[in-house]
């Protein structure tokens, strides 16, 4: 396993980003369940977020990827978000900010684009959307 950079905890699962992937690891026991590796090289992913039977992780330099929480298989991808930011889930949707400075909303179940929005500038940590 290579360097861990964020990790959450789930059902007794804790799903860390490393810089190319991700891993799902029994909290209990220590045990590696799953790993999924990137295609390319990425400069990180970060940003674990669990919802349902589903893990989404922003990568860094652009990009926000859906995993199946319990084989680690990929849902979808999309080039949204970025910079690191943690996406935002409410009623469905993903809701990501990227460096570009673009607000996303993004359907949760399959990555479809629903808006976006530029900022006129840069965003970066924390997550720019507290959902109230």
């Amino acid at each position: 396993l290579g360097q861990f950079l964020e990790m959450t905890l789930a059902n007794g699962v804790i799903y860390a980003t490393q810089a190319d992937g991700a891993s799902a690891l029994d909290a209990h026991t220590g045990k590696r369940l799953w790993s999924y590796k990137a295609h390319r090289q990425f400069s990180g992913f970060l940003a674990p977020l669990t919802e349902s039977d589903t893990l989404y992780i922003s990568n860094f330099m652009s990009g926000l990827v859906a995993l199946d929480i319990h084989t680690g298989n990929l849902r979808w991808q999309n080039q949204v978000g970025g910079n690191g930011i943690r996406p935002t889930l409410a009623a469905g949707t993903l809701f990501v900010g990227g460096g570009d400075g673009v607000i996303a909303a993004v359907r949760a179940s399959d990555g479809t684009i629903l808006w976006h929005f530029p900022t006129n500038g840069g965003m970066s940590f924390p997550s720019a959307l507290t959902v109230a």
